[in-house]
């Protein structure tokens, strides 16, 4: 392990953008939430899975910046960065985020539209034709019961 400031410094540095990283994930769910509603189940896996990942950005940055090795100045750095991370970006990455994933579920609207209507356009011959099967087969059926009660009845 090198042991002087300027390490010091340098690790400090990048769990300082590890926090900064980790807001704009948290802000990424915040504008996914705000455009997709989502029941109380989906909203806890996302919330385990904000957490495991913020976690692996984490440990993975002091595993490579310091070998693993945890130190105050490390939680410093990320609390730091997150902090003025929430206070000057994130009011304007919010917005951002919103409009990309208002404009991705506003694309995603149109195309299934359009493949709900190819669908519906394709499927629909075969939906009268069930329905016209359905009057024959139902005829058919009475027919058939009318014809084994006379046969049944003559014996």
């Amino acid at each position: 392990m090198i042991v002087n400031s300027s390490h010091d410094i340098y690790v400090f540095v990048w769990c300082f953008f590890c926090g900064v990283v980790t807001g704009v994930l948290f802000d990424v769910f915040r504008a996914l939430r705000k455009n997709i509603k989502f029941g109380t189940g989906a909203i806890a896996f996302q919330d385990a899975l904000y957490c495991a990942m913020s976690f692996y950005i984490f440990t993975k940055t002091v595993d490579i910046t310091n070998n693993g090795e945890l130190r105050w100045y490390e939680f410093a750095g990320l609390f730091f960065g997150t902090v003025i991370y929430f206070l000057h970006i994130s009011r304007f990455a919010l917005l951002l985020f919103t409009k990309i994933c208002a404009g991705i579920r506003r694309i995603f609207l149109i195309v299934f539209g359009i493949v709900k209507r190819i669908l519906k356009f394709v499927i629909t011959p075969f939906f009268a034709f069930a329905k016209l099967f359905k009057k024959f087969s139902i005829s058919a059926l009475n027919n058939a019961k009318h014809v084994f009660k006379k046969v049944y009845k003559s014996k």
